[in-house]
C-alpha cells in the first residue's frame, strides 16, 4: 500500500495533467486511489488514537509520580522541621555524627507586603486580554496591534 505521501503526490500528479475533470476522475477511479486514500486516513486516525492513549497513560504516570514526589517533599520538611525543634528545645546548636554535621545558620529573607510596597519596587507584567479582543473584533470594531485570523483545524471525530 503506498504512503499517504505517495498517494497525495499521484492526485497532484494527476489533476496537474492537462486532461479534463471527467478523464482525472476515471483515471484515479481506476486505481482505485479513493479506497486506497481513505483506508490509509483510517490508519493515520487508528495510530493518532493509539498516541493519545500513550500521552494519557505517560500523563496519569507523570500525574501519580508527581504525588509521590509532593508527599515525600511535605514529609521531608516536616522531618526538617521536627529535628530544627528538637534541637532549639535541647539547646543544641550543632551536632556532628560520623556521617552528618547538623547546625543552625543565619539568613536574611526580604518579607513583602504588597499592599504597603511602593509601586517602583513591584513588577508589572502585561498580558492581552484575548477573550475581550476577540469580541471588540467580531463585533466590527478595528484595535491596533490586534486582528482576527481565521485558522484551519482538523477535526477527528
Amino acid at each position: 500500500m503506498a504512503t499517504l505521501y505517495e498517494l497525495t503526490g499521484l492526485y497532484q500528479q494527476i489533476y496537474d495533467m492537462d486532461l479534463d475533470d471527467e478523464t482525472k476522475q476515471d483515471t484515479l477511479d481506476s486505481m482505485d486511489w479513493e479506497n486506497d486514500y481513505e483506508n490509509k486516513v483510517e490508519n493515520y486516525i487508528k495510530v493518532m488514537k493509539n498516541l493519545d492513549a500513550d500521552i494519557e497513560a505517560r500523563k496519569s504516570e507523570i500525574d501519580r509520580l508527581k504525588k509521590l514526589n509532593d508527599a515525600d517533599k511535605s514529609k521531608k520538611e516536616r522531618m526538617k522541621t521536627a529535628l530544627a525543634g528538637s534541637m532549639e528545645m535541647t539547646g543544641r546548636e550543632k551536632v556532628d555524627t560520623t556521617l552528618f554535621k547538623v547546625s543552625f545558620r543565619k539568613s536574611k529573607a526580604v518579607e513583602v507586603d504588597m499592599v504597603l510596597l511602593p509601586d517602583e519596587y513591584k513588577k508589572v507584567e502585561y498580558k492581552a486580554d484575548k477573550t475581550t479582543l476577540k469580541q471588540l473584533l467580531n463585533a466590527g470594531q478595528e484595535i491596533a496591534g490586534a486582528t482576527l485570523v481565521e485558522n484551519k483545524n482538523l477535526s477527528i471525530r
